[in-house]
């Protein structure tokens, strides 16, 4: 990389633009820094790079090009416990050039402490940033889960909690879908993040960590989070982190000696297989609803909805035909509908034959067990041995 030797066409560049820098420690920093606890290492590297710049323009009097140039060794920054790699971060957002003679800030000092000032108050949420009310007509709300086949007192718990997350985001109530596979959670699930005009978050518990969904929390702010299979997460810390924040509505962070307390109003829906691995503490925080397998008029009601989203209508005998076939081989997740209409869409494409012919071709790859059975069978099998 060819570094800059020409100053004055550098101190051109250097910028008096707060919501510049603050759009960089906002968006650009938290993702450059390994986790998004360290960032304030960096927030406070800034500060000393700009009380730096400060002494130096209150000593001179006056700006020059090589004002904002210095060398953190000469400059005992690195007796302060910073290394080249904390430079390079800062480098990489945008916020310091190498040249040829040290490093060069891009910002001046006033706009530094407006941008960090700023900063502050949306980790908070004052100012500017105070909670944004959201207008949305209960009807839609309502309509959502209309032909949704649940317990209809669990159908009003949900409406009245997004309610709640809509109009009162400061005092929401959490709910925890418990059930085995195929009894409708993660279709409950799949509804509340298609609400329109919402900030949503849908995550896998088995499959984000805890620096993944902090980061999410602190760049995209969104007022529902989702989290399937919670009963997946294997780290303490990262229940830990949904535990606070469905207590207190911050996102709290202490580590590396500094700490990041960010006023977060979320409401948060979970659903999981079985709450012997959720600590006690942790399940105290949420509403629970207990589900239970379909029955088969359920599982019908469901994949005949399945039916109107994915092809736009319902043909009875093909329905029937899916559904029985289906149930007859104990695959009694709706998903399997689903997935069963989409494969058998494309294959009747390829084929050039009948949705009704692809279908068969579909049904028949399903033996007489679904997944959760075969896992029971092999258990069953390997203590008998």
């Amino acid at each position: 990389m060819k570094l800059v030797t020409n100053f004055d066409e550098l101190y051109k560049k250097v910028s008096d633009s707060s919501d510049k820098l603050f759009n960089i420690l906002k968006n650009d920093l938290v993702k450059v820094v390994p986790s998004p606890d360290r960032i304030w290492k960096y927030i406070d590297l800034l500060k000393e790079i700009s009380d730096l710049i400060k002494d130096r323009i209150n000593e001179t009097g006056k700006e020059t090009s090589t004002t904002y140039l210095f060398d953190p060794y000469r400059e005992g920054l690195t007796s302060l416990g910073y290394t080249r790699h904390h430079f390079k971060v800062l480098e990489k957002a945008g916020i310091l050039i190498e040249t040829v003679n040290g490093l060069y800030l891009l910002f001046k000092p006033k706009a530094i402490d407006e941008a960090i000032k700023k900063f502050e108050e949306y980790l908070k949420g004052e100012g500017e940033f105070k909670i944004e009310r959201i207008e949305i007509d209960l009807s839609e709300l309502e309509k959502l889960f209309d032909r949704i086949v649940i317990k209809e007192e669990y159908k009003d718990v949900i409406i009245a909690s997004l309610l709640q997350a809509i109009e009162n985001p400061e005092r929401p109530v959490h709910l925890l879908f418990i059930g085995p596979p195929a009894s409708g959670k993660t279709l409950i699930l799949e509804r509340i993040a298609k609400i329109k005009d919402l900030n949503v978050h849908f995550a896998c518990g088995g499959q984000t960590s805890k620096a993944g969904i902090e980061e999410v929390l602190m760049t995209s702010r969104p007022r529902i989070l989702i989290i399937d299979e919670v009963d997946k997460i294997e780290s303490p810390a990262y229940l830990s982190t949904l535990l606070t924040l469905a207590e207190s509505q911050k996102l709290i962070i202490d580590k590396y000696g500094k700490h990041i307390n960010m006023y977060l109003p979320v409401t948060i829906y979970c659903a999981c297989n079985r709450i012997n691995r959720l600590p006690e503490e942790f399940l105290s925080r949420f509403t629970p609803l207990e589900f239970t397998e379909f029955t088969f008029d359920e599982f019908r009601e469901v994949a005949k909805l399945i039916f109107e989203e994915e092809i736009g209508g319902v043909d009875e005998k093909l329905l029937n035909k899916v559904v029985t076939r289906l149930w007859e081989r104990r695959v009694k997740d709706p998903r399997r509908v689903r997935d069963a209409i989409r494969l058998a869409a494309n294959i009747a494409k390829i084929r050039k034959i009948e949705l009704d012919k692809a279908i068969d071709r579909v049904i028949g790859i399903y033996k007489s067990y679904d997944f959760l059975t075969l896992r029971t069978y092999s258990s069953r099998n390997r203590i008998t041995r």
